[in-house]
């Protein structure tokens, strides 16, 4: 679901994901996201365990 969002989101100004789910470190979407970035449409990914730690930037 998450590659086809990607795959889709093609061609537009490239995405910051934050999220504070885990299940996005694990090694098939480090991979997945590490791919969407060298392609351009991930620009900046961020894993934190709580939300209130990120810090958000424009």
């Amino acid at each position: 679901m998450l590659e086809e969002f990607l795959e889709n989101w093609r061609g537009r100004r490239a995405l910051s994901l934050f999220t504070n789910d885990p299940i996005y470190i694990g090694e098939d979407y480090t991979e997945l996201i590490n791919k969407y970035k060298s392609n351009g449409v991930v620009k900046d990914f961020e894993y934190s365990r709580y939300v209130g730690s990120i810090i958000y930037r424009i």
